[in-house]
């Protein structure tokens, strides 16, 4: 698993994606469930909450959500809270990403992910 970060606007989203349930493993291709546009779409739907930082809130994220076979993502629940505010951000941007789903010899899964943000300001 690799980690990678992108800065915009005083937030940090970690793109160490875990996919947490299992899938065939047996041929060579297999993908996980990712953001069209990559991470960076993910981060164009993070909006840091104007209360939050007038209030000079940062903090840790980490949502676990499903993303199914056609890549609608539903059931998001917040693993780490970071307060409120920011777990509300985070759940709302990555409502708003649109996902592709995973896949194994060209048959989509249903699958759990989790997504760490970082919220910071600068």
């Amino acid at each position: 698993m690799t980690t990678k970060a992108w800065m915009k606007s005083g937030l940090i989203i970690l793109a160490a994606a875990l996919v947490l349930n299992a899938m065939p493993m047996e041929a060579e291709m297999v993908t996980r469930p990712r953001p069209v546009g990559g991470i960076t779409a993910v981060c164009e739907h993070v909006i840091y909450p104007d209360l939050a930082v007038d209030m000079g809130l940062e903090g840790n994220v980490i949502l676990r959500f499903r993303v199914d076979e056609f890549g609608a993502v539903s059931n998001i629940q917040v693993i780490q809270s970071g307060g409120y505010l920011l777990d509300e951000a985070a759940m709302a941007a990555v409502s708003r990403t649109e996902w592709i789903p995973a896949s194994h010899n060209n048959q989509n899964y249903s699958v759990l992910f989790q997504l760490p943000f970082k919220f910071c300001l600068d």
